[in-house]
């Protein structure tokens, strides 16, 4: 968690988050994956060390790209490429 705060944006280290998330909790949909978690924004900011602004604010860019969506308060990853890049940093 340190290196990722001294090394990755804001940007990358919700994407790296929000992986994990995936890999724990995720659930294969044909292409998405469904995180079978629900989670305030506030509760995400807190897990990743951000403003629950942030986190908002990069929802809201990723659902309109279509990277992710928002269901029922779980969090659908619909471009699991797209989000894997960002939380690399790229």
């Amino acid at each position: 968690f340190l290196e990722d705060v001294l090394f990755l944006d804001v940007e990358a280290r919700l994407a790296k988050r929000i992986m994990a998330l995936a890999r724990i909790y995720g659930r294969n949909y044909g292409a998405s994956v469904h995180i079978d978690l629900k989670m305030s924004q506030q509760e995400l900011a807190n897990l990743v060390g951000i403003s629950r602004e942030s986190v908002n604010k990069y929802f809201k860019a990723w659902e309109k790209e279509r990277v992710i969506a928002s269901q029922q308060g779980c969090i659908v990853i619909n471009q699991l490429q797209v989000l894997q890049s960002l939380a690399a940093g790229q």
